[in-house]
């Protein structure tokens, strides 16, 4: 080590001149040898001085890309090098969700050595764009918590515009004299832009867009749905309908169900 190399060198020069016996320096030899000394104990009793491992992990992010077709299950590796100076354990391995299988190569890395983190990501009941982590625990001091990260784009079951939630009925929420409801339109479309041409809602509601709206391939936009308070508020749901320009999804129908919010005490 470089920092131990200098001290040595400044230890080995105080002490020949120590021992040349020459007396004026003596005193300000015997200080300085000192000195050095308690220097060289406390640089060796520091975390720096000691050795430690260094987890590095290539890629960081598993990206598989867009797929045209979802083939169920996706195989991954990630490489876990160690690049410190002593051993590294990797103590746990924990996949975020039950889809995601993990295989440890090895959980013991020795100094300047590697091993391989294999699994599967199964993604048969996904769809659109998914990421999935996994978290290692190590006995890198400076990283003793490590998350790596799965992402896929995958395709949607249903082309054209959608309800994103994909359930039709819509909660509107009651609070400071307006009832307001948001409505999520995806387009599963991986090519085409899709448009909202027109809406029907029910009497006293308004639409914050303008139409037509525009909705990217894959992408997705908010509607927000606004009434006053003062109408009337009902339980029965009340439908909607959104008109749209995609062959696939002329149309979607769905519905408003009103809650009113409880109002905070002393207000």
């Amino acid at each position: 080590m470089v920092g131990c190399d200098k001290i040595r060198q400044v230890l080995s020069m105080l002490t020949t001149r120590y021992l040349s016996g020459d007396a004026s320096h003596s005193v300000f030899s015997v200080r300085c040898l000192l000195l050095a000394g308690l220097l060289a104990a406390a640089w060796l009793l520091t975390p720096a001085a000691a050795a430690a491992p260094k987890l590095a992990v290539f890629p960081p992010v598993f990206e598989f890309g867009v797929q045209d077709t979802n083939r169920g299950s996706y195989s991954y590796v990630f490489l876990l090098r160690n690049e410190g100076d002593a051993k590294l354990t990797i103590k746990t391995v924990r996949a975020s969700c039950g889809c995601t299988t993990t295989a440890l190569g090895a959980q013991e890395i020795e100094a300047g050595k590697e091993t391989e983190l294999r699994g599967e990501l199964r993604t048969a009941s996904f769809e659109g764009e998914i990421r999935k982590s996994i978290s290692l625990e190590t006995s890198d001091p400076a990283r003793p918590l490590c998350r790596l990260e799965l992402t896929i784009s995958l395709p949607r079951r249903t082309p054209g515009l959608r309800f994103a939630s994909g359930n039709p009925r819509h909660l509107a929420t009651v609070s400071g004299g307006v009832c307001t409801a948001t409505i999520t339109l995806e387009n599963g479309d991986p090519k085409t832009t899709a448009h909202a041409t027109a809406l029907e809602l029910p009497p006293g509601w308004t639409c914050d867009a303008k139409l037509p709206l525009a909705v990217a391939p894959g992408q997705k936009t908010v509607l927000v749905l606004t009434r006053p308070e003062k109408d009337a508020i009902t339980t029965r749901e009340q439908s909607i309908l959104v008109k749209t320009d995609h062959p696939a999804t002329p149309e979607l129908r769905g519905s408003l169900f009103t809650i009113r919010l409880p109002v905070a005490a002393g207000r």
